[in-house]
Order: structure tokens, then C-alpha cells, then sequence
């Protein structure tokens, strides 16, 4: 019997099955990316249709203006989805200051409006919160939130079952 002969009979060891386990997270965490399989699918299942209020007390007049109908919405950081517009308000720009005697004040600001975006969405609203995309966010979170081809800075201020 030579040396050969002895490397053509190798037998299954502890790294070996590592490198199995590696091989198969590697294809479960890749099937993940691609939306195949994974948490955000069954959480998906269980959802009905939303409708959530997000205000932003000021914003260029330009970019308020720029929202329409329609316009699909997210929120980056999770990328979540939070549906398409169905209705936009807006109104005068609230600006907070002092006045001389150290009181707080509001005002507004030339060129700038505040908006209120109503979305419909997929998600639950529950006692914990509202369930978007399988992230949760609540009633006064402050989040950034695409529209269309704008981008805003502002807080959930409603969200509703529908």
C-alpha cells in the first residue's frame, strides 16, 4: 500500500462538516437577500391595509409641492415600504423661537410649508406599535421618509386600521 492509496480513501472529519455549515448559510443568507425566504415574508402574511399621517413642520415650499398622488413612499434606514400617497395637506411653515422675553414663539417662514402626508400602506397596527415591513415604529417617532423623488424629516403623527 503506498501513500496514494491513502489520501484517495480520506475520511469526513470536523472540518469538513464546518465547511458544510458554512456552505449552507451562505446559500440560506443569500436566498434572505433575495426576498425568497425569510421573517419579512410571514410577518407580510398577516398584515391588512394601514393608513398612516406623517407631518413635517417645515419644508421648502418647492418640496412639498413636489408630492403627488400616488407617490410610493419608504423609510430608508429599514427600507421599509409605507405604501403610496392618498392625500397631502399642506399649510404654513411652523418655525419655533424666543421672543425677547425668553417666552417660546411660533412663526412661519417665507418659502417654507409644513405638510401633512397621508399614506395607505400594508402593515397592523397593534398595541406595540405599527408593523411595517417587520420593523415597528410608533406614534411620534421622528424618521426620514422618501416620497416620490423628495425626501422629509418629520414624525408619524396617526396611524389607523383600515
Amino acid at each position: 500500500m503506498n501513500k496514494n492509496d491513502k489520501k484517495s480513501h480520506r475520511k469526513f472529519n470536523i472540518i469538513d462538516a464546518v465547511i458544510g455549515i458554512i456552505i449552507v448559510l451562505a446559500f440560506v443568507f443569500a436566498l434572505n437577500r433575495l426576498g425568497i425566504i425569510g421573517v419579512k415574508n410571514i410577518v407580510e402574511n398577516e398584515q391588512s391595509k394601514i393608513e398612516i399621517i406623517f407631518f413635517q413642520e417645515e419644508v421648502n415650499d418647492f418640496t412639498a409641492e413636489n408630492v403627488k398622488i400616488g407617490d410610493p413612499a419608504s423609510e430608508p434606514l429599514l427600507n421599509a415600504s409605507f405604501g403610496t400617497v392618498a392625500d397631502k395637506s399642506v399649510g404654513p411653515s411652523i418655525s419655533y423661537g424666543k421672543d425677547k422675553y425668553g417666552n417660546q414663539t411660533t412663526s412661519t417662514k417665507e418659502g417654507y410649508s409644513s405638510i401633512y402626508i397621508t399614506l395607505t400602506a400594508n402593515g397592523k397596527v397593534g398595541d406595540n406599535g405599527i408593523t411595517i415591513d417587520g420593523s415597528t415604529y410608533y406614534i411620534g417617532q421622528v424618521i426620514n421618509l422618501r416620497v416620490g423623488s423628495s425626501i422629509f424629516y418629520g414624525r408619524i403623527d396617526a396611524a389607523n386600521q383600515l
